[in-house]
């Protein structure tokens, strides 16, 4: 299998999960690009807190009728993300 048609299947099946994953690599690619020659000990403190206690989520829910896209997608701390999940679903469930 060619590697454009592995990730074509794989943008297939994982959905937004690829598209937050691709993004959270592309975030700390920049990262990396951009501050790891100024400060190597630092960039890498902060690749490793994003990788921890970071995740990637949509500005504008799906489930509300956000957007599939790039510019819809932000870091935010797991534990906030948790929280903000929780509450959706609370609400649509009511």
């Amino acid at each position: 299998m060619s590697e454009r048609k592995y990730r074509t299947f794989v943008k297939k099946t994982m959905g937004g999960n690829y598209l937050k994953s691709k993004y959270k690599q592309e975030v700390i690619k920049r990262i990396y690009r951009i501050y790891s020659k100024k400060d190597p000990e630092g960039t890498r403190n902060l690749i490793n807190r994003i990788r921890k206690y970071k995740d990637v989520e949509f500005i504008h829910p799906l489930i509300l009728g956000g957007p599939e896209k790039w510019g819809n997608l932000q870091l935010v701390d797991s534990k906030t993300s948790r929280l903000l999940i929780k509450q959706i679903w609370e609400q649509i469930n009511k």
